[in-house]
């Protein structure tokens, strides 16, 4: 049977405050010890710590993360596996609503790939990006764009379609971020969320190498399926459509914006997250 919850309780877990429950078997992996796992125990949403705030956040993933080769600890949009997950992005987005002749904003958009992808299909494009030096390539690329998080965008533009890929996990409030999200989509617009399938599915890497060396506090949310349709949720969103994340490394879920009001959340069982991690370190130990 599905567990749910009330907005209270979600709105408290990205704030993270309430009950948070160390995840010890995680910790061990983390090169800073001061940086630990929790889950929180009504919704069982998984974090870190954040630090400061969310240009802080926004400027250390530049600096820190956002470089031209992809490793444990840097990220790039250019390697063919990521090309892989944004081409599976956009044609899933196609696939359900036609992007042909309709505006699309990237929030978190990196170097432009997932809009060069857009752009292709017939949509006018925008992107929203931290960092300068991306910023700048996009540009070469004809690609209009912001430089800075998305708290700095303050059009009066409403687009048909917007996209959040593997961002929201990476942002210093979610939450915050997506009502000021919300305001770009015109009524019934549709955004298009997605980030990596790896909380309560079958491992796909060591647990060591999904913990990584970057800092923890550059990576404060890791979301299920239920932890992102219900961040969705709290915004007003319907869901109208999630992938079948439980078989492929990506999580992406489709939604349209409304002014509904939802009574309850799908949350995840705290105990069963404490419990898969656990067992996800058994099945490392035994395919060394």
């Amino acid at each position: 049977m599905k567990k749910l919850t009330t907005k209270s309780n979600f709105v408290e877990a990205f704030s993270q405050k309430g009950k948070l429950i160390e995840i010890s078997n995680l910790n061990k992996y983390v090169n800073n010890k001061k940086e630990r796992y929790f889950v929180h125990k009504n919704t069982g949403l998984v974090i870190n710590k954040r630090l400061k705030s969310y240009k802080f956040t926004a400027d250390k993933y530049s600096e820190l993360a956002f470089k031209s080769k992809f490793t444990n600890s840097t990220y790039s949009a250019k390697i063919p596996a990521v090309n892989a997950r944004l081409n599976y992005v956009i044609s899933t987005l196609n696939n359900l609503k036609k992007i042909k002749n309709k505006s699309l904003l990237d929030v978190g958009a990196g170097t432009g790939e997932f809009l060069i992808m857009a752009k292709a299909l017939g949509a006018k494009v925008f992107g929203v990006e931290p960092k300068l030096e991306n910023c700048k390539e996009m540009k070469r690329k004809k690609i209009k764009c912001l430089a800075g998080p998305i708290e700095y965008y303050k059009s009066q533009k409403k687009y048909d379609f917007v996209s959040v890929l593997w961002t929201f996990c990476n942002m210093y409030d979610p939450l915050n971020a997506l009502m000021g999200i919300k305001k770009f989509l015109k009524n019934n617009g549709i955004i298009v969320v997605a980030d990596s399938s790896r909380i309560l599915v079958h491992p796909r890497k060591s647990l060591k190498n999904w913990v990584g060396n970057m800092p923890r506090y550059l990576n404060p949310y890791h979301f299920s399926c239920n932890s992102m349709k219900s961040l969705l949720m709290l915004c007003g969103f319907e869901i109208i459509f999630e992938n079948r994340f439980y078989d492929t490394d990506y999580l992406v879920v489709v939604a349209k914006k409304t002014n509904k009001i939802f009574k309850k959340y799908p949350i995840d069982d705290y105990k069963k997250i404490i419990e898969f991690f656990k067992t996800w370190e058994k099945i490392d130990k035994r395919i060394k």
